[in-house]
């Protein structure tokens, strides 16, 4: 009787579970369904998984996502990618919403590939989405030089003054000191991820999907004031990691070329002045007021489109870095609607 109740219950479990799931599909948008690209990583708080690859389905895009040996988005490089381009930023560098070789790291690479053969430089896309700069910061320190770069495209995104402040990678002393933490332990969802993604195809439910999302929205990252005035507090924070990434670049001889994305007006001020300061060049990307044609409608990420874009625009930037093995032709137009800030060749 225990073994025949026992079975009942668990016959009864799942097929609630499979109503439930028609349920969702059927009637409700999840803004996420797919394993977890990233793992808990006791540095860092979370990383990629290496040798990875899934698929990855939103209301709006069903995308392809791997990653190879080294845990970054990309192909499987020939050998370690030394003395080449190292792309730091978030889900923009990582290519949240396109599949695999378009996000703008990629089609960079393909173009230096096409442009000077066996001669071209590596590509290294180290983006990481759902992260703010303490992560580059921790990557510069620990990692960067593994790669010998000759250049840095470091991208930064204007929720990143939140996230933060969220992450706590870092934090700042009563004298403006930043001082390094150690990541939050992993939360609930790690442990449960760990279980659904353990089970083949499991993690594709649209129900847990759902749970997820429902999780994420107790977890958002702090709401800082929308008033300049207001929000000036707890904005040093990112304008200090921003710093001490540009100033360990400088100090170590790395150029460095800052792409800027959805950056409001008076932080992007701010954000110009500390770039100025160290002369290191930036590129302001078109807001999704000035150009929607280059963002997903909904979730606010670049399409293929504004991938393209973005690869263009970094392209003509490091034609003026010297950089590459041979002057690269600048793409016509390439910075169309983009501003391209202290830029060596505008000078």
């Amino acid at each position: 009787m225990i073994w025949k109740t026992a079975r009942l219950a668990l016959v009864s479990m799942c097929a609630a579970l499979l109503l439930n799931e028609m349920i969702v599909r059927l009637f409700v948008s999840v803004r996420n369904v797919g394993p977890s690209f990233t793992v808990y990583d006791a540095v860092y708080g979370k990383s990629h998984k290496k040798n990875f690859s899934c698929e990855r389905i939103t209301p709006e895009f069903r995308m392809t996502f791997t990653t190879n040996s080294l845990g970054h988005r990309g192909p499987e490089p020939p050998a370690f990618p030394e003395h080449g381009i190292v792309f730091l930023g978030d889900s923009f560098t990582e290519g949240l919403g396109v599949d695999d070789g378009e996000e703008f790291p990629d089609v960079v690479r393909r173009a230096l590939d096409q442009r000077f053969g066996p001669n071209a430089v590596p590509v290294v896309n180290a983006g990481v989405g759902n992260n703010g700069n303490g992560r580059c910061l921790k990557f510069l320190h620990r990692e960067v030089h593994r790669y010998k770069p000759r250049l840095i495209v470091l991208q930064l995104m204007n929720n990143d003054f939140s996230e933060n402040i969220q992450e706590q990678l870092f934090l700042l002393s009563e004298t403006g000191t930043l001082v390094e933490q150690s990541p939050q332990p992993p939360h609930t969802l790690r442990l449960v991820q760990n279980v659904f993604e353990a089970i083949p195809r499991l993690s594709y439910s649209y129900l847990f999907g759902l749970v997820r999302e429902a999780y994420w929205m107790t977890t958002r990252p702090p709401q800082i004031p929308p008033d300049p005035e207001l929000r000036k507090p707890f904005d040093r924070l990112t304008y200090a990691i921003v710093d001490s990434c540009v100033s360990f670049c400088v100090n170590a001889r790395l150029p460095l070329l800052v792409l800027i994305v959805g950056y409001e007006p008076d932080r992007l001020g701010v954000m110009t002045h500390i770039l100025e300061s160290y002369d290191v060049p930036s590129i302001v990307f078109p807001s999704k007021a000035e150009r929607p044609d280059l963002y997903f409608q909904i979730d606010g990420h670049w399409n293929v489109k504004g991938h393209e874009h973005a690869a263009l625009m970094v392209l003509e930037a490091v034609e003026a870095f010297g950089v590459l093995p041979q002057p690269l032709r600048a793409q016509p137009g390439a910075a169309a609607n983009g501003v391209l800030r202290n830029h060596p060749s505008s000078q």
